[in-house]
Parts: C-alpha cells; structure tokens; sequence
C-alpha cells in the first residue's frame, strides 16, 4: 500500500473516532439539558402547589359541599374553583400547561364543617404530579390566646350540639409538657384533640382522647410554638360547660 492510500486510511479512522466521540458528548449534553428541564419543571409545580394552598388557607371558609374556593393563575386571575376539578395556571396555550386541582376532605372524626384536609395537585408533562396537604379551619369558632405566667389555662365551652366543636389556642414558650382536659354534666360523648399550630395552618396531630363525660389527654412532651387544642362534642344538643382546661409550658 502506498503512502498516499495510508493517509487516507488514517484520516478515516480519525473522522471515525471523532463522530464517536462528539456524539457521546452530545448524547451527554442531551440528557443533561433534559435533566435540568425535568428538575426546573418539577420546581415550578411544588412552588405552584404549595402557593395556591396557600391562597384557600387565607380565604373565607366554606363549609358546604362542593366547598368552592378561589385558585389564581400565574398572570394573576382569579379561578371560582370547585374540589376535584382541574383548572390550568400556567403555559395554558401549549402542552406543557400546569394544572392544578384541591380535594377537601375530612379530618378523621371531626366536623368538616369546622376542620378540612386540603390536598393540592399539580399535573404537568414529564414529570410525577405534585401535591401539599394542610388544614383549614372555621376560624368563626374559638379564641386565639397567648401565653400568660400560668402554666393551665380554665375556661369556658360554649353551648354545642353534636357534630360541633371549639377550639382554643396557646403558644408555649418553652419544652414542656401539653394535656388537655374536659367534663360536662351530662353522659354524651366527646373527644379532644391537640394539633400543632394555629386553625388556620394546622399540622401533625399530637393527642387524642374521648370519652362519654369526662376526658383528659395523658401530657405530651412539645417545643416552642403555637398549639390547638379541639373540643369536640359527638353527641347530645344544648351543651356546654365551663370545666375546660389546657395545661402547657409558658412561663
């Protein structure tokens, strides 16, 4: 083979070599770009679900189905929405649209015309649909108050019938222990139950007791912070009482 013929050979094998490598760094390239796109998507619809639950949580509470509240768009317009229905917020004139949808659902063993799980969803192509669950409160009941010298707090309940409920608030200053306690004068049941935070932004569930007359929740060991104390009565009509007491660290 002459000199000319064995360039050609090795200007061939090189042209080889090189498609092999530029592809494998496009290919690299392509799936990092994809990636990026996925995780930015995927940002978008957690920032989205978490504002529009937001938004309920600052509304007037509904307490009759199909509990309607209002969703807003990312140009800023509002959508009279419905639960379980999907209204799109973002890039609504292509197919990547963004959409969301809220479910109001009960509290286990309480009235949803004073407490509701909200669950937002948000769909969006390419990626695993998104969603925040928080609570939501009939902040029409209750009293909100704030920790004094006194470690237990006595007051009244007023007059309720069964499937209502009050609640009251404290905030802890300090590690401690919270209970609750509660009687009436008649045999009807009742329960208690203590959330962490406040009835318009409830979180985890950390006590619970019932009872037909009299119940109390065992102390529970808490952090700093805003707490919720519900009492609920299961039946009967007409009742109140002004046995009611929280116990909590606020000194």
């Amino acid at each position: 083979m002459n000199q000319k013929g064995q360039t050609l050979i090795e200007v061939v094998i090189g042209v080889v070599l090189l498609a092999v490598v530029f592809t494998g760094l496009f290919q690299a390239l392509a799936v990092g770009i994809w990636g990026t796109f996925l995780d930015n998507q995927l940002t978008t619809a957690q920032q989205i679900a978490q504002s529009e639950i937001d938004y309920i949580k600052s509304q007037a509470y509904d307490a009759e189905a199909p509990y309607q509240y209002y969703l807003i768009d990312l140009d800023g317009n509002l959508i009279v929405a419905s639960t379980g229905v999907e209204y799109c917020v973002l890039h609504c004139e292509s197919p990547a649209s963004f959409n969301v949808s809220y479910l109001v659902s009960e509290v286990p063993d309480v009235d949803r015309t004073v407490f509701q799980q909200i669950t937002m969803t948000v769909s969006y192509p390419g990626g695993k649909p998104q969603q925040v669950v928080a609570y939501k409160a009939n902040v029409e009941y209750g009293e909100l108050v704030q920790c004094t010298d006194s470690h237990e707090d006595g007051f009244d309940i007023p007059k309720l019938n069964g499937g209502q409920g009050y609640y009251y608030v404290v905030t802890s200053v300090n590690e401690g222990p919270i209970s609750a306690f509660w009687a009436i004068d008649k045999v009807q049941a009742i329960e208690l139950y203590i959330y962490a935070g406040t009835p318009s932004d409830l979180g985890d569930l950390i006590a619970f007791k019932d009872g037909d007359m009299v119940t109390s929740t065992s102390p529970y060991t808490v952090p700093p912070g805003d707490y919720t104390v519900y009492f609920y009565l299961v039946t009967g009509n007409n009742i109140g009482t002004d046995s009611a007491t929280v116990s909590y660290a606020c000194q």
